[in-house]
């Protein structure tokens, strides 16, 4: 089977990481492809007995490829005309938002304002995307990493979608020995981690956990950051403020350094890909959500093997994410009292849910897709409504942008 993985994008992405795993994992049985940017992530990475093919040359593909995409709009995909008409597609939603019909996104103040009046306008928008998304569903050629993405994409599109097209994201297919996570001592310092980029709907979860961190008495806490992104100065502002807990921040690092950093840890912080890379070892992860304002009262921390239906992250939008007094407490008394239980939780969640278990139901799952970039073609779904190509022009956005996605 030719599989292409298609992801252009200059930096790296949870998106990226797991197209890469996956693409080295099932390049032992298939024809692997990488679909990127000259000098992308994904570009500088690729692994061995893997393909590149320039996100621009698509004609370079073998006619009879499968071509795997992070949901989207298809007409955000440049070149989609320039595919082989028997190329079949397959679009794996990585996040809730992936078909949301408003255009810029959740904004806030004036900016947001403005998109708000823009987007009384998206009725045509919306209906595009609606066929579009019933067309991939009838052709088995559309999943979801969670229930998460799938209900906000029928809330968002006001359509049934069947429980049964998950197929969650995966982390390491090859999985590691499991560390031996030890009872913290009294008077031992706790040593926790969060990864992940800094910047967008991560940023405020990043900021109140360091808050909480920093109000907790009970214990000393250093807190390890990794990760790199706009609001990186936000947090740095944030942390220089602390006088209790101890920090220290890494812009990046190399998949192996990143396990030996996990090694010495007590708890980790994270959501999506990051999430699972801490608790796939055994270490106790608490899985965060996201949102983009500010967080106000006390969110509910939990562990990521609590989680149902795949989810590594939710939009915070809901009285069910707070409660009258923060928890933090109850999450160190468990890995304090019975860190050796929660570690095994982590573990098997994860190889139950998102291990190579997963990654090998994969190629039978693509070869079920029949929706190809001919059919598209013919119903028209690669071409924009005419009031998002009136904004775009406006707005001078009807481009590519600097991911290699046409920006509406």
């Amino acid at each position: 089977m030719n599989i292409a993985f298609y992801s252009p994008y200059p930096t790296i992405s949870g998106v990226s990481i797991l197209f890469l795993r996956l693409a080295s994992y099932l390049s032992q049985t298939h024809n692997i492809f990488i679909m990127d940017l000259n000098g992308g992530y994904m570009h500088s990475k690729i692994p061995e007995n893997c393909k590149f093919i320039p996100y621009d040359s698509p004609e370079m593909l073998p006619p009879d490829t499968i071509l795997v995409v992070q949901s989207c709009a298809l007409w955000r995909i440049p070149f989609i005309d320039k595919f082989d008409i028997k190329t079949r597609v397959f679009l794996w939603n990585l996040h809730p938002d992936n078909l949301n019909p408003n255009i810029g996104g959740k904004k806030t103040g004036l900016v947001g304002m403005v998109l708000k009046v823009i987007n009384l306008l998206n009725h045509y928008r919306k209906k595009k995307l609606k066929t579009q998304t019933k067309l991939f569903i009838e052709n088995k050629a559309i999943y979801f990493m969670d229930m998460e993405n799938l209900k906000n994409t029928e809330r968002l599109l006001d359509i049934n979608i069947e429980n049964n097209l998950l197929l969650p994201i995966i982390n390491n297919v090859s999985y590691p020995n499991k560390i031996k996570n030890y009872k913290v001592s009294k008077s031992e310092v706790i040593k926790c981690i969060w990864v992940g980029r800094i910047e967008g709907f991560k940023l405020q979860i990043l900021l109140y956990t360091i808050s909480q961190l920093e109000a907790y008495k009970e214990h000393k806490i250093h807190l390890t950051i990794v990760g790199r992104g706009r609001d990186k100065k936000i947090v740095d502002s944030y942390l220089r403020k602390c006088q209790n807990l101890i920090y220290s921040c890494i812009d990046n690092v190399s998949f192996n350094e990143l396990t030996n950093l996990f090694k010495d840890k007590h708890l980790a912080f994270g959501m999506g890909t990051s999430a699972l890379d801490s608790a796939s070892i055994g270490l106790p992860t608490v899985c965060l959500d996201y949102s983009y304002s500010k967080i106000s009262k006390y969110y509910q921390f939990h562990f990521l093997h609590e989680n149902t239906g795949y989810i590594v992250g939710s939009e915070i939008n809901a009285p069910k994410f707070f409660s009258n007094s923060c928890n933090l407490y109850k999450i160190f008394n468990e890995i304090i009292h019975d860190g050796l239980t929660v570690s095994e939780k982590s573990f098997n969640y994860c190889l139950n849910n998102h291990s190579y278990r997963i990654s090998d139901k994969i190629p039978d799952i693509l070869s079920n897709s029949s929706l190809t970039i001919g059919t598209l073609l013919k119903y028209r779904l690669s071409d924009a409504d005419f009031i998002t190509k009136l904004i775009a022009n406006v707005l001078n956005k009807n481009k590519v942008d600097s991911s290699g996605f046409i920006l509406f």
